[in-house]
């Protein structure tokens, strides 16, 4: 029997895992484990260590109390094999989890024929034993309830099954693909398949990572080692090609043709073929690891585990990022760290430089430019620009925001003259509840560059039209009521100041058209308007109009936004769990952010998390919103008839959804936007399952917009057949 010094053996083999290109922190954990195999040989005086040491070693920790996890029993079983292999001079090899055996029942013969009837469709006997286990485990709870005939299984049978398993959706997929089957070989009268729960598909943000960001990690790479070469060749595939995770563990030295300088593969996902410029940088990396890192193995495929016991798995590519990246000062946040992430985060650059999306969907592989369209979510700029402007907050609305807003410090040349004067008005013991007139007349000569300290006839008329634009006449003359004493007091100080005559009253008022004239007038009704007595009530719903507004969210989704899932900073909305469960990232115009940072100032939250919330502190409910809309209506004067088509129906508020698409759409259009590129970034801003919905919309409210129609009816042609007549 083999033996050796074990201290001189724990170093040959710590040497063997660095030379290995294993990581420090993987380095130290075996030393962990080394170091309890070396305090037990000092307890038992063993000097020269022998296979039968290691098993003794082994064999006493299997029994402590409390017993180790399967996590630590497999690194100590793998710390004595690497002592094993470097004992008796061969390569060590990392043990093969062993493969499940199937429950056993009286469908075993069915089952048999079905693992031969998989391995003929798809040649993947890794697949085929993963999909049996779990239909071994169905077929052995439909014999437990009584059915051994499949003949005999009822729906109800296959529900209660559903209950009891943990991954649904794995379980409805091999189910439904096993009844399909049952039904068509004849072991089945009715296909049952067609009766399988539903499972919600719970969609999330794409992680996204910036340029730079990608550039960092791989300039990180130490590709000195042949570790380091190797992961360089996998994450420059990554970042320029985009390739699947599993795409590039089954890529061999077939698939690379120099002669036309691709790389030409068949998709595992799809199954379609896939051809790809061969980039310099790329063929560089590949061939830097076949060259001189690679180990001699007659196995065809390019990448192998760092032994070269074969090719490594999808799973390797994706611990690869995911290792680089934490060695990095990158900061993902609540991003994905896998090999995906790279994968998004190429579609979103290509978008991001002007490329159409017909050409990131022949570059990623998708079958349909639905599918790319997901990879892009995360791209806030190029979604921004379907987000809409929203009128400034006027009357009781205005009020609140501006109650409780921080004081910002005045800037204009006229600065220090506005400031004494409030002080002055304090002294006098005046309110101040109007103060924020002066700091509207502030912005407006900084915004104009007015340099000279003088209030001239074109600098007042100026500034109240542009403060009459979106206000009623009377909160005018309130204004020019506040300003005139203010002018009155620079005339003490030898200041020249225009003191304007106030507008009259008028009150007439917008005619109804379901256009954004209308919007203009209910959200202008809903600043000032009281409808329950109760202000915080009002303006609540003044921001949620201006979000509906400007953001064309779903109510539902609204109502239900927590302080969380704001970022002011950057004016996103995080929609979490949205229709079809479904996230999105919302940017906002700067005028909604702006609003909603105020909102958020003023608002007192109560110890609640939402923004709208109830006495309970409990989310408002569409019920509230939509009793809100009917009164605004009511007051002013909008007749409430039915929508063409939808008899069951009134106008509601959903109606500012559909209006905020036709809006959004010909914005675009005005500023010259290819709807090519408008309809799926609006579908991705709406959070629509596909771009037939975003058509359908445009048509269903753009009425006498033909060219919103047309344009929107182009993109989509051919995604339904002609059928003849």
């Amino acid at each position: 029997m083999a033996q050796h010094n074990l201290s001189e053996l724990i170093a040959e083999t710590v040497s063997q895992m660095k030379q290995q290109g294993l990581a420090y922190d993987t380095i130290y954990a075996y030393s962990c484990t080394l170091r309890a195999l070396m305090r037990y040989c000092e307890a038992h005086n063993i000097e020269e260590y022998t296979e039968e040491t290691g098993a003794r070693f082994l064999e006493l920790f299997a029994h402590k109390d409390p017993p180790f996890t399967d996590d630590t029993r497999h690194a100590y079983r793998t710390t004595v094999d690497r002592l094993n292999c470097a004992l008796n001079g061969t390569r060590w090899c990392p043990r093969r989890k062993q493969a499940g055996k199937y429950v056993s029942s009286c469908f075993d013969a069915i089952i048999s024929n079905y693992g031969e009837y998989m391995l003929k469709k798809s040649g993947n006997p890794r697949r085929k034993h993963s999909i049996l286990l779990v239909i071994a485990r169905f077929l052995r709870h439909v014999e437990d309830n009584g059915c051994t005939e499949l003949k005999d299984l009822t729906p109800m049978i296959i529900y209660t099954v559903f209950k009891v398993v943990t991954d649904k959706k794995g379980f409805r997929d091999k189910a439904a693909s096993f009844l399909r089957y049952a039904y068509k070989h004849g072991l089945m009268s009715v296909d049952l398949s067609l009766i399988m729960p539903s499972v919600p598909h719970y969609t999330t943000v794409p992680s996204v990572y910036t340029p730079e960001e990608v550039e960092m990690l791989i300039r990180s790479i130490d590709r000195s080692t042949p570790m380091g070469k190797r992961d360089y060749a996998i994450l420059i595939i990554l970042a320029r090609l985009g390739i699947r995770a599993v795409d590039i563990a089954n890529l061999t030295f077939d698939c690379l043709h120099l002669d036309k300088r691709t790389i030409e593969f068949i998709q595992q996902k799809t199954r379609q073929p896939q051809t790809l410029v061969l980039l310099d940088e790329v063929e560089e990396g590949v061939f830097d690891y076949i060259n001189n890192a690679r180990p001699e193995s007659s196995d065809e495929h390019i990448f192998l585990n760092k032994d070269g016991y074969g090719a490594v798995l999808p799973a390797t590519v994706g611990d690869t990022v995911r290792r680089i990246m934490s060695q990095t000062a990158i900061k993902p946040g609540n991003r994905k760290l896998g090999s995906h992430s790279m994968r998004a985060s190429l579609a979103t650059a290509l978008i991001d430089e002007g490329n159409d999306y017909a050409i990131v969907q022949k570059v990623l592989g998708h079958l349909n430019v639905q599918s790319t369209k997901s990879y892009v979510r995360a791209d806030v700029e190029q979604l921004r620009i379907n987000a809409l402007p929203v009128l400034p907050a006027s009357g009781n609305f205005q009020k609140f925001l501006e109650s409780t807003e921080e004081k910002a410090p005045f800037r204009s040349i006229l600065k220090s003259e506005i400031e004494d004067y409030l002080e002055l008005r304090k002294n006098q013991g005046y309110v101040t509840k109007n103060d924020f007139v002066f700091k509207r007349l502030d912005s407006y000569l900084v915004s104009q560059n007015v340099q000279d300290k003088a209030l001239t006839p074109t600098v007042i008329d100026g500034w109240l039209e542009k403060e009459g634009e979106h206000i009623h006449v009377n909160t005018v003359r309130t204004r020019i009521s506040v300003y005139t004493g203010f002018a009155k007091y620079l005339a003490t100080l030898n200041i020249l100041a225009f003191i304007p005559e106030p507008p009259l009253q008028d009150k007439s008022y917008m005619p109804y058209i379901f256009s954004r004239a209308e919007i203009q007038e209910i959200i202008g009704m809903a600043d000032v308007i009281v409808t329950h007595g109760e202000p915080l009530t009002d303006v609540q719903f003044s921001m949620v109009l201006r979000i509906l507004c400007g953001c064309g969210l779903r109510l539902s989704e609204a109502l239900k936004l927590r302080y969380e899932d704001v970022d002011v900073e950057n004016g996103i909305l995080h929609i979490l769990e949205g229709k079809d469960h479904k996230d999105r990232l919302v940017p906002m115009e700067k005028s909604v952010t702006e609003l909603l940072r105020l909102y958020i100032n003023a608002i007192q939250k109560n110890g609640s998390k939402y923004l709208f919330t109830n006495s309970s502190f409990e989310p408002r409910s569409v019920a509230w919103a939509e009793g809100c809309f009917k009164r605004i209506l009511t007051a002013t004067g909008i007749v409430r008839t039915r929508l063409p088509n939808r008899a069951r129906h009134d106008i509601c508020l959903h109606c500012m959804r559909h209006t905020f698409a036709v809006n959004s759409f010909r914005a675009q259009d005005i500023c010259g936007k290819n709807e090519y590129g408008a309809v799926p970034s609006l579908s991705i801003y709406l959070g629509h399952d596909d771009l037939l919905s975003t058509q359908r919309y445009l048509h269903m409210t753009a009425e006498n917009s033909m060219e919103i129609i047309n344009a929107s009816s182009e993109y989509t042609k051919g995604m339904f057949p002609e059928v003849p007549q």
